[in-house]
């Protein structure tokens, strides 16, 4: 799949949410009458780069905050 530059995060997010509205969907109609749960969405979307991508300091660090 191709996309315009910069359009790759509001791709992501567009399915996330299409994804999470159909987890609700499915709990709200087979299981909430018999456990009466709640769904909720928790989006943390941080990344990271290294800063030089053949050091490796820089390549742990970036893991690390991604982690």
């Amino acid at each position: 799949i191709s996309f315009r530059p910069g359009t790759a995060p509001y791709v992501v997010a567009h399915n996330l949410l299409k994804a999470h509205a159909e987890a609700w969907h499915l709990y709200n109609d087979k299981y909430r009458a018999k456990y009466g749960g709640i769904v909720g969405i928790t989006i943390n979307s941080d990344w990271s780069e290294p800063r030089n991508p053949y050091k490796q300091e820089d390549v742990d660090a970036a893991m690390r905050v991604v982690q």
